[in-house]
C-alpha cells in the first residue's frame, strides 16, 4: 500500500503566495503603480485558481491520476505560467521600479512559483509512469554524456560530487531523456539526504547491464523503511522539498526501458542505488 499524498505540499506554497500578494497591495512595503497592482492580482488568481483545481481533482479523481485527463496539463499551465512569468516581469522592471523590500518578496513569489511548477510537472511524469501512459523511445544512448548534462543542473553546495565514469563505455538502451530523468532523481535523492558529505558515481560492465551506482554517505536508511522507499509519496526526511515520487518514478522508469533499480542502505553510514541498463 502506498503512502498518502502530503497535499500541504502544494497546498502550502500557494498559501505563502496569496499572503504576500495581499502583503504587498496593502502597501507594507511601499506604493505599487497601477500596472504593478494589475499584475499582482493576475498572481493571485492564478493561485488561488490552483488551490480551487487542487482540491477538485483531489475530491473526484485523486492526484495521482491526473494523467488519465490529458486536458488538465493545459489547466494547470494556465495557473503555473502566471505564477511564474509574472513575478520575473514585475522583478524586470517591466511595470515600474519596486522598492528593495518589494523585490525581496516579489524574488520569493518568483521561487514558489517555479517550486509549484516542478511539483506539478513531476505529478504528471508519475502519474504518466503509473498509468503507462509515457510516449518513449528505445534507442542507443551515451550513460556518460548523459549524465555530465544532468550534473550541469544539480546544485551540490556543500556535497563533494565524484564522478569517475571511463569514456569507453558501451550505449545503453533506452530514451535518452527518461535515463537522465532516472539519473536526476536518484543524484537528487542523495543530496536531499546528504547534507555533508560526498556521492560518488561509478559504473561498471556486468553480463547484460551497465550497472551505474549512486553511492552517499548521507543518512542512510532504517531497515523497516527500505521496503517502502520506493512508494510514492514516502519519504525519508519531511524537512526536504519534494512529493515523495523520485524513487517511484525511477522505479517505474527502469522497468519501461526493460532495466533495474536496486538500493542498498544502512543507517548513518549511507545509501547506494544501482541502475542497471541493458547494454544496446
Amino acid at each position: 500500500m502506498s503512502a498518502q499524498p502530503n497535499y500541504n505540499k502544494f497546498l502550502d506554497p500557494i498559501t505563502d503566495v496569496t499572503t504576500s500578494v495581499e502583503t504587498l497591495l496593502e502597501g507594507a512595503f511601499g506604493p505599487l503603480m497601477g500596472d504593478q497592482r494589475e499584475e499582482l492580482k493576475r498572481i493571485y488568481t492564478s493561485a488561488w485558481g490552483l488551490h480551487t483545481l487542487i482540491m477538485d481533482i483531489v475530491s473526484n479523481i485523486g492526484i495521482e491520476n491526473i494523467a488519465l485527463r490529458s486536458y488538465l496539463r493545459q489547466k494547470f499551465d494556465s495557473f503555473l505560467i502566471p505564477l511564474v512569468n509574472v513575478p520575473r516581469n514585475l522583478l524586470d522592471g517591466l511595470d515600474g521600479p519596486l522598492t528593495e523590500e518589494q523585490t525581496v518578496c516579489i524574488e520569493y513569489l518568483e521561487e514558489v512559483g517555479i517550486l509549484l511548477r516542478a511539483y506539478v510537472d513531476k505529478l504528471w511524469i508519475y502519474s504518466s509512469v503509473s498509468h503507462n501512459s509515457l510516449d518513449f523511445k528505445q534507442t542507443p544512448a551515451d550513460l556518460k554524456a548523459t549524465l555530465e548534462l544532468v550534473l550541469q543542473t544539480l546544485e551540490a553546495s556543500q556535497v563533494d560530487i565524484e564522478d569517475t565514469l571511463d569514456d569507453g563505455l558501451p550505449p545503453v538502451q533506452g530514451d535518452v531523456l527518461l535515463i537522465g530523468m532516472c539519473l536526476r532523481e536518484v543524484i537528487a535523492n542523495a543530496l536531499d539526504n546528504t547534507r555533508n558529505g560526498y556521492i560518488r558515481i561509478t559504473a561498471d560492465v556486468g553480463n547484460q547491464y551497465l550497472i551505474l551506482c549512486v553511492e552517499d554517505s548521507g543518512i542512510g536508511i532504517d531497515d523497516t523503511d527500505l521496503d517502502a522507499v520506493f512508494q510514492p509519496f514516502f519519504k525519508v526526511l519531511d524537512d526536504t522539498d519534494g512529493i515523495g515520487v523520485g524513487l517511484s518514478i525511477v522505479q517505474g522508469l527502469m522497468m519501461m526501458m526493460h532495466g533495474r533499480v536496486r538500493l542498498y542502505s544502512q543507517p548513518d553510514y549511507g545509501t547506494s542505488v544501482y541502475l542497471d541498463f541493458p547494454i544496446a
